[in-house]
């Protein structure tokens, strides 16, 4: 496996330093919270076989130092993985070398094994996702179109909020609840036969009702097909609003009795479950041409980079819940040996 020269997660990318940016803590702010302690980092390895069982992966906290160096708890040097080491390679030495692990962040770890539990997620164990991102490793050593993730760095004086955002905590969001009311506006026109619609929900079996509201769900164009007060559940059900405190919601709701008003959930539960496009968002390469001057080809390269935040959609929360939601997308729509890797463990599992 290649050395790291600047280690960085291979979840969410961005990079595993020495040491955190500076952080003022916030009147607010709990005591001992800080933005940055989610990125205490973590690696781990295991077998490469398509079937990893838990007990083969071998998880611990370790401290990165000197360009992606770290060391075990046994006091063995590790180096970071981000691709694959042949044994002919002059620096292969399975017995008195260096050891390589995947680093990964501890809250991308503690993402991780919430989305084994969530109905969209695809990786189902830890060994699901060693093997899935060793195999990502390897591929990239000989195949161009796959990419590691790229190191995302915020010690630069030019960097954007937006892209400091990335760097904030996404386990431990202060205020969260009473941000997402703080963008919850009223409906401005019932929807007619709402009441006739909101029964009609009442009255269907649990497993049709889900199925309905996860099709209409998808999107950020509102639809008022579906009553208020059943968008309201869905917010609720959100994977990654596991720490939403429902009584912030109640008292909420009970504003509309007197009010003789409609809260907009709807709108506020399309805009959390809003996609987040790819960071570096790139179209194919296109040609300038001119007649009286060569074809040049455009360095998309050379573009900054475009990262996404909520204010995109219209709201506005604190910065760890972007960063939460980037990294439950990456993790959801990660599957076992996504990079369609074949290897030769593999082969004898299936002629065995």
């Amino acid at each position: 496996m290649a050395e790291a020269r600047q280690s960085n997660c291979m979840i969410c990318g961005v990079s595993l330093p020495e040491s955190s940016p500076p952080c003022k803590p916030h009147g607010q702010d709990p005591p001992g919270w800080s933005l940055y302690k989610w990125r205490e980092s973590h690696v781990e390895k295991g077998p490469k076989s398509m079937t990893v069982p838990d007990e083969d992966v071998s998880v611990f906290c370790s401290d990165v130092y000197n360009r992606g160096q770290s060391v075990s708890p046994s006091g063995v040097p590790i180096g970071m993985q981000i691709e694959n080491l042949s044994e002919p390679h002059e620096n292969y030495d399975p017995v008195d070398g260096k050891r390589w692990c995947l680093p990964i962040h501890s809250g991308c770890e503690i993402i991780a094994r919430r989305t084994m539990q969530a109905p969209e997620g695809r990786i189902r164990s830890i060994g699901d996702l060693w093997m899935t991102l060793d195999r990502r490793c390897i591929k990239t050593a000989w195949d161009e179109t796959v990419l590691t993730p790229k190191a995302i760095y915020a010690e630069r004086p030019e960097q954007t909020l937006t892209m400091l955002e990335w760097y904030c905590d996404l386990l431990n969001i202060p205020n969260l609840t009473s941000a997402l009311m703080s963008n919850l506006e009223r409906l401005e026109s019932p929807a007619a036969g709402s009441d006739q619609l909101t029964n009609l929900f009442n009255n269907l079996l649990r497993q049709k009702e889900d199925g309905i509201a996860f099709h209409l769900r998808e999107g950020e164009e509102c639809t008022y097909l579906i009553p208020q007060p059943f968008w309201k559940k869905v917010l609720l059900q959100i994977s990654f609003l596991w720490d939403i405190k429902t009584n912030l919601i109640e008292e909420k709701e009970q504003k509309t009795e007197s009010g003789g008003f409609e809260w907009n959930w709807e709108k506020l539960t399309r805009q959390v479950l809003a996609e987040v496009p790819p960071a570096y968002a790139r179209e194919e390469k296109e040609y300038r041409s001119d007649d009286d001057e060569e074809e040049e080809e455009i360095d998309w390269d050379s573009e900054e980079p475009a990262p996404w935040d909520y204010s995109q959609v219209g709201l506005v929360v604190p910065p760890g819940f972007t960063n939460r939601r980037r990294i439950w997308q990456i993790l959801v729509e990660m599957y076992p040996n996504d990079v369609g890797m074949v290897h030769s463990s593999d082969e004898e599992d299936k002629n065995s």
